[in-house]
């Protein structure tokens, strides 16, 4: 399944053909099979999910696995606690930022499914040629040679944390956490 990243936000994943109100448990998993979110739902009288995903799948470009479980849960004393039963569906959620919005091209034709397949056209053309323009969240491990600054081979927008000798020295995201040192993305 794709989803496209754009506005508004947060995300929204809906997918069909399940058992009619139903408890369900939504597992999205990285690329190393890591639980990144579970999330409890339940599907509709017309059997179809529906759901917000929270704001970190809003920021990035990227692929993921979804597995969705029956909830048996509610066998026990707290009605809310997931326990997985039955895995149900699986598939890779592919959520991408589109080069052009679907919703404008619609005027060429008048067919929403259409527009989105002539943008995935494109888009795979023009990745195919320029390897893309994607936005993502990726982990480096590099090692220096002693200077005041890291050469890396590619581009960097910013720099999330930094760890030196399994210490953590530098954490942009964590506003409790003291940095020990600073760093800063050169235009070079």
């Amino acid at each position: 399944m794709e989803i496209t990243r754009l506005q508004p936000f947060p995300l929204t994943l809906s997918q069909t053909g399940f058992e009619l109100e139903t408890n369900y448990i939504l597992s999205i998993l990285d690329d190393h099979a890591t639980d990144l979110v579970e999330i409890l739902t339940t599907s509709d009288s017309s059997g179809t999910i529906s759901l917000s995903l929270p704001n970190y799948f809003s920021r990035y470009d990227d692929e993921y696995r979804v597995e969705i479980y029956l909830n048996i849960g509610s066998n026990v004393p707290d009605p809310y606690a997931p326990i997985r039963g039955e895995l149900v569906f699986i598939d890779t959620l592919t959520i991408m930022r589109p080069y052009i919005n679907p919703a404008e091209i619609v005027d060429i034709t008048d067919d929403p499914e259409e527009a989105k397949m002539l943008e995935a056209i494109a888009r795979a053309i023009i990745n195919s040629i320029t390897g893309g323009f994607m936005y993502k969240r990726e982990i480096s491990e590099t090692v220096g040679i002693g200077n005041d600054y890291l050469s890396v081979p590619f581009r960097l927008n910013k720099i999330v944390q930094v760890y030196e000798n399994s210490v953590l020295v530098y954490d942009s995201e964590n506003t409790e956490f003291v940095n020990e040192r600073t760093y800063l993305v050169s235009p070079d």
